[in-house]
Order: structure tokens, then C-alpha cells, then sequence
């Protein structure tokens, strides 16, 4: 009898794959540990192909992945992958507030010189408009985001 419910219950495991990845979760691991980054990008690394979100999610992985590097021309090239993909993602999905925040949150915070920073203000302006009209997880993000900005 065990050996038929081990079966069974092993048959539905396998079925059911992965749990679905939580894209923000594992994100702020990165907030809170640079040492996670690195697992990070392998987690998004294989989520990117399955929505244009987990790409974007892949994308933010990927220009964080140029601080594991000191040779300034791997940095560099990490960011740039990461910016075309993050780009790629908002451009399939424009309306998409949690994209728009993903590229919002880096082009404030990246150094001048990288000169990516054409967007913050449209940026700044869905994200104003989303708060406005929703009061979810992703509204208290953006909000507590503007409140950071501003201590």
C-alpha cells in the first residue's frame, strides 16, 4: 500500500515541475546580499524564455552580475546585455507597471556615466499613475521606493 501511495504522490510531483519563482523575492535576496546575485542570475537564467516578465526579471540579473566582475570591459558588457534585455521586455509590454518600475528602479540608481537614464521621468509617470489607481504589492513597492529615494 505505501509503495502504491509513494508512487502516486511522486507521479503528481513530477507532473506538477517547479514551484513558480518568485521574480520579486528573489530579487530582494540581491537587495539584501550582494554574495546572492550570482544565484540570481542562474535562477532567472533559466526562467527568462518563459514570459517577457521573467525576461525582464533576466535582464535586471544580468546588469547586476557586472559588480561580480572588476575588468571594466566585462562590466560593461554585462550591462549592456541587461539593458537590451530589460529594454526588449518594455518594449513587448509597455503598459506593464512592474517592467516600467524594474528600469525605473535601475536608471535612478546606476552612476551618470553609464548614461542610461531616458526614461526616468516617463517611467516616473506610469508609476505615478498605477499608484494612484491601485493598492496592492506592487503599489506599496513603488511607494516605499519613493519613500527611500527621498531619506
Amino acid at each position: 500500500m505505501n509503495l502504491i501511495i509513494y508512487l502516486v504522490l511522486s507521479t503528481f510531483i513530477t507532473f506538477q515541475g517547479n514551484p513558480k519563482v518568485d521574480y520579486v523575492a528573489e530579487l530582494e535576496h540581491c537587495e539584501k546580499s550582494e554574495d546572492y546575485c550570482p544565484k540570481f542570475y542562474d535562477v532567472m537564467n533559466l526562467e527568462k524564455d518563459k514570459s517577457v516578465r521573467a525576461s525582464a526579471y533576466f535582464g535586471v540579473a544580468t546588469m547586476m552580475q557586472a559588480e561580480v566582475y572588476s575588468n571594466p570591459f566585462t562590466k560593461l558588457s554585462y550591462f549592456k546585455k541587461g539593458k537590451k534585455l530589460l529594454e526588449g521586455a518594455i518594449a513587448k509590454s509597455p503598459d506593464d507597471a512592474e517592467l516600467r518600475f524594474l528600469r525605473y528602479t535601475v536608471q535612478v540608481e546606476v552612476p551618470g556615466i553609464l548614461n542610461y537614464n531616458d526614461a526616468i521621468d516617463e517611467d516616473k509617470s506610469v508609476l505615478d499613475k498605477y499608484i494612484q489607481g491601485h493598492n496592492d504589492a506592487l503599489a506599496k513597492r513603488i511607494n516605499d521606493f519613493y519613500k527611500q529615494m527621498n531619506n
